[in-house]
């Protein structure tokens, strides 16, 4: 025994012996880990796990992180530094990580003595730190927007990659007539902790200008904020966007004193057309005024003529209540969380924003946005609650304002998903699926994909990701159509590129892990796995079934069995998520056909969301010839608009 302790500590200290080897290379990952050690990468996975029961990449996140600490505590840098020292790309990442790991964020190091003991401790602290979050709603999901923006400004620096604008069909490479990108406004208060306030009127200035329809492009506030702090040159960022015009400031806020310094560029000759400042008291009527002023001046030195239409527009205030829109702004930031705690507080700010103003319309439009996807694979609602919810919502928004094509998009997905009413979303779909994309939704694409229509889906996910290409969520569903297309490499290599940007965003991380998955890249599917499990509360049917999988090639054959008995109890409860759908496929990844048909017709029976998958998932590849397969696709309603 006292030899095999003695082995393992010699096998530990090789490895610690590489990793400070390679400390600063943040592309020295499991693959390198196991080719200087001389071991496939299952093999070190399954010797860590045996020795130390971790998997790879989180014995090399942790060591890094351990590394970071004794650098901290010599004081030999900043905590930016530090990061890049250890091995990350990403300060923002690193900062994440430390504070999950020890309990406090590295800039407060100097305050404890024993890193360690607070080690030790962490998993307490962090409980008391998710109640400090829930305090201060606003900052923190905020954090959670700027670090997705800023690691993937940091990641194409040190990995020199390009984001393309060009789509099969789609291109936004050339410059538009009459287009403006808003850099995000600086904070020039001296106060970090109201830097909110200057992305916010970025946002909001951008929103009053999207109302111009005369503006050949506006890009969207997304984008924007990956150069919140670049040192691009203005000609660099206008040919980037395809803009003629730029414009940048600052925000500055003494007492209830808003004032804005702005000033217009022209992104081809870098000169300045128009600079101004405005004041407004920090209130809504105020506020807005300002902001339409902003962009009427925009409009008037960029020789943009204002329709009738335009500045009607332009005056509509989106709420009479000032307490009303900033609880809605703190609903936005929370949403974009994208996992169950996020979703729970922007209900509550949603809702109590609506019941200061019941005709607000966008936060309607966030409330229903929040239900509907709950009820989905998500599993945190049941799915009759969670669709009569959304649906009364998105009609009454409708009711309000019958123009409203995100409601009515919305409205059309929860007809397929829920309703599986293919009969009326097919006509829908046709019609618009040629048109510009808009909105939060690229649920067209997400049609697409699950009625085999691969080219298609292709085609409109790019139009996303040139329309929003910050957005995480359309690089792996872009992924899951390369793979389903044959393009596996493709998809493999996307995934490389993405999987750094969005590891704190729990919607990427789940499709990641499948999607690797699925290109039997099983190794990279679990680390996506691991950074769930350790960062996030949420699980869902579909992450439980997938670990599920991986514990049973991991030889973990009893936690396996726990975990299937967990996706049984969430069953047996009635939740949502599509339960026995993902039992299904548990059954047919071991090849037990007769179960799994019998699981997939419990899916059936229960109407579950999931069921609109059968022509998306590889796992049911195998069985689309069986008459019972042919049956049930039959019955869901895909012979509507297929033909088998």
């Amino acid at each position: 025994m006292s030899e095999d302790r003695s082995t393992d500590r010699q096998f530990i200290s090789k490895l610690t012996a590489i990793l400070q080897e390679n400390l600063e290379l943040d592309s020295f990952g499991v693959a390198s880990l196991a080719r200087e050690i001389g071991l496939s990468k299952s093999q070190l996975l399954r010797k860590l796990q045996a020795i130390k029961g971790k998997s790879t990449s989180q014995f090399i996140r942790e060591y890094r992180l351990q590394k970071s600490m004794e650098l901290l505590q010599q004081g030999v840098g900043t905590a930016s530094e530090v990061a890049y020292r250890v091995g990350f790309s990403s300060p923002t990442y690193f900062s994440s990580c430390f504070h999950d790991y020890f309990g406090y964020p590295p800039g407060e190091v100097k305050y404890h003595k024993n890193g360690n003991e607070i080690l030790q401790a962490r998993h307490s602290t962090a409980q008391s730190s998710k109640t400090s979050k829930r305090r201060m709603l606003l900052l923190s999901s905020l954090a959670a927007v700027l670090l997705l923006a800023t690691s993937f400004v940091v990641y194409l620096r040190t990995q020199n990659v390009k984001v393309s604008h060009s789509t099969n069909g789609l291109s936004i490479s050339a410059t538009d007539e009459k287009s403006i990108a808003v850099l995000p406004f600086t904070n020039l208060s001296g106060d970090e902790s109201i830097e909110y306030i200057s992305d916010r009127m970025t946002d909001e200035i951008i929103s009053q200008l999207t109302k111009i329809k005369a503006f050949g492009r506006v890009i969207p506030a997304t984008t924007m904020m990956s150069y919140k702090k670049t040192d691009k040159s203005v000609m660099e960022i206008a040919s980037e966007l395809g803009v003629t015009h730029l414009l940048e400031g600052n925000v500055q806020k003494a007492g209830d004193t808003l004032k804005i310094v702005l000033r217009l560029i022209d992104g081809k000759s870098n000169t300045y057309n128009w600079s101004d400042n405005f004041k407004s008291a920090w209130q809504i009527d105020d506020l807005f005024k300002m902001q339409r002023e902003v962009a009427e001046n925009l409009a008037r030195n960029m020789n943009v003529s204002l329709t009738s239409e335009d500045r009607a527009s332009l005056k509509q205030l989106p709420t009479i209540s000032s307490e009303a829109y900033m609880l809605y702004r703190q609903a936005e930031y929370q949403r974009v969380r994208w996992d169950y705690q996020g979703f729970q507080n922007a209900i509550s700010l949603y809702e109590e924003a609506i019941s200061l103003d019941p005709s607000y319309i966008d936060a309607l439009m966030g409330l229903a946005y929040v239900w509907m996807v709950q009820g989905l694979w998500w599993g945190t609602l049941d799915e009759n609650r969670a669709w009569t919810k959304s649906r009364e919502l998105l009609q009454k928004i409708l009711s309000m304002d019958p123009s409203n094509k995100e409601a009515e998009l919305s409205l059309y997905m929860g007809y397929f998903y829920y309703d599986w009413n293919f009969e009326i979303v097919e006509p829908y779909f046709q019609y618009h699926r040629t048109l510009p994309v808009f909105g939060d939704w690229s649920g067209l694409g997400d049609y697409a994909q699950k009625t085999g229509r691969w080219e298609e889906a292709l085609r409109i996910t790019e139009a996303f990701i040139d329309w929003e290409p910050m957005v995480g969520k359309h690089y792996i569903e872009k992924a899951n159509i390369l793979q389903n297309l044959g393009r596996t490499e493709e998809a493999s290599a996307l995934l490389q590129q993405t999987d750094l940007l969005y590891s704190d965003n729990f919607y990427y991380l789940r499709g990641s892990a499948v999607v690797h998955y699925e290109l039997k890249e099983y190794e990279e599917s679990r680390d996506q796995l691991d950074i769930i499990f350790n960062r996030f509360i949420d699980r869902p049917p579909e992450v439980l079934w997938l670990n599920t999988i991986l514990m049973i090639q991991e030889g973990r054959q009893r936690e396996s069995q726990e975990q299937l008995h967990e996706i049984r109890q969430q069953y047996e409860k009635g939740a949502g998520g599509s339960p026995a759908y993902f039992i299904a496929l548990y059954y047919f990844t071991l090849k037990d056909y007769d179960s799994g048909f019998e699981w997939l017709e419990k899916s059936y029976e229960r109407h579950e969301v999931e069921m609109t998958r059968l022509m998306e998932s590889q796992v049911l590849v195998s069985v689309a010839q069986d008459p019972r397969y042919k049956e049930l696709w039959h019955k869901v309603g895909f012979s509507k608009v297929i033909k088998s």
